[in-house]
């Protein structure tokens, strides 16, 4: 009897299997894409799977001249699914619980999409010529997106996509009204937003709006110690790993100024977060970080990685901002064109974008092994990659 039950389990088995077999073939999973050193055997499942479980999962804008679409790619076994979506532009990209928001600046809309069956759930237009650029959210109830082209800060319910208010930012523009709103992170409260003028505007420099979550209210302004605060830079406030919640450290500004000139920007700390006047610290020029910052992200609350240069030649550079800053180049990805598409997990593994036409795609390092590729070659994501963001 203990025979024929391990027989029995052993057919099951292999019924199980030869049904997985069928159903790859029939799917559409022969849209996967992959790295050299996987495997085309192993590679058909891989997706749904991450898909599942989520850990292995990143999203990814792809872009090229007018064209625009989003990618996902399953990082630890390199499968990867093409053009799901298509879009206007480029794209920044956040996640809130379960949902992906996709902030398409050229359509003047937020797009709230499901990963897991890959549709729209619903999108959200912020008005016309009024050029969304990033979202922050407070709650599963209320969300922010800065807007390019308007001096306003567009409130809406992340849940329902609908609109429910405007924060008024008018009294911080420079007399020829031509203010940017690009960044926004939320702390102690308050949400800070970068803000950058007409540079050619001595009455007005950049800064960061401060605005309270809890009523919202424009509560001040803090004027940043150099000018240029700008979209050229991605991600330009940063302190916070993306896989926490909270904003628990402290606050840094990447201020770029011109992507062409090394030495114009800086580094600076908001200090004072929690208090009614926080004010900012430059801690690094960008001459002693090596050239303007493209992109960072953070990995504790003061380390991680940056594409660091000037045009043409950027490198990924490892950072530490405590005490005196340091800067220190990786092994890997030297001398490349400029990516905005970067990120990292909390085990170390680190995405970065290749637009080298002759060898596109997603790049993933391990960090923790001297920067060892996980696959021979880049991951083809379509399009060039172009944001990322791995799903928590």
């Amino acid at each position: 009897m203990k025979r024929h039950r391990i027989l029995l389990s052993i057919l099951m088995a292999m019924t199980v299997a030869c049904m997985g077999c069928a159903s790859d073939s029939d799917s559409k999973n022969d849209t996967l894409d992959t790295g050299a050193i996987i495997d085309s055997d192993s590679k058909n499942n891989a997706l749904d799977t991450a898909i599942n479980t989520v850990p292995s999962l990143a999203v990814v804008n792809t872009r090229l001249g007018s064209e625009s679409n989003i990618s996902l790619v399953n990082y630890t076994t390199g499968a990867v699914e093409k053009d799901l979506l298509d879009l206007e532009g480029a794209c920044y990209l956040a996640q809130n619980g379960e949902n992906i928001y996709i902030v398409d600046k050229v359509a003047n809309k937020i797009i709230k999409w499901d990963y897991k069956t890959k549709i729209v759930v619903k999108d959200l237009s912020t008005g016309d010529a009024t050029k969304p650029y990033a979202v922050c959210f407070a709650s599963e109830a209320k969300a922010y997106a800065t807007l390019n082209n308007v001096s306003y800060i567009f409130v809406f319910n992340p849940t329902t996509m609908e609109k429910i208010g405007e924060i008024d930012l008018s009294s911080l523009e420079a007399p020829d009204k031509k203010m940017q709103a690009y960044f926004c992170a939320i702390k102690d409260d308050k949400l800070f937003v970068t803000l950058r003028h007409n540079t050619k505007n001595a009455d007005k420099e950049s800064s960061l709006a401060v605005i309270s979550v809890t009523d919202d209210t424009l509560m001040g302004e803090i004027p940043l110690q150099t000018d240029g605060v700008s979209g050229m830079g991605q991600d330009a406030i940063g302190g916070k790993p993306a896989w926490e919640s909270d904003f628990s450290g402290d606050m840094y500004v990447s201020v770029v100024n011109s992507m062409t000139d090394p030495t114009d920007g800086d580094i600076e700390i908001v200090n004072d977060t929690d208090s009614d006047h926080p004010t900012t610290q430059t801690i690094s020029s960008e001459a002693d970080a090596g050239g303007s910052i493209a992109m960072w992200v953070f990995d504790t609350n003061h380390t991680g990685w940056a594409i660091i240069g000037v045009k043409p030649n950027y490198s990924l550079v490892r950072y530490d901002l405590s005490g005196v800053p340091t800067f220190t180049k990786a092994p890997v990805f030297q001398d490349r064109i400029y990516s905005y598409a970067m990120d990292c997990t909390q085990e170390g593994l680190l995405l970065v974008g290749s637009k080298d036409e002759n060898d596109p795609g997603i790049w993933v390092y391990d960090t923790k092994n001297n920067y060892a590729p996980r696959f021979n070659t880049p991951l083809k994501v379509g399009l060039l990659p172009n944001r990322i963001l791995i799903l928590k």
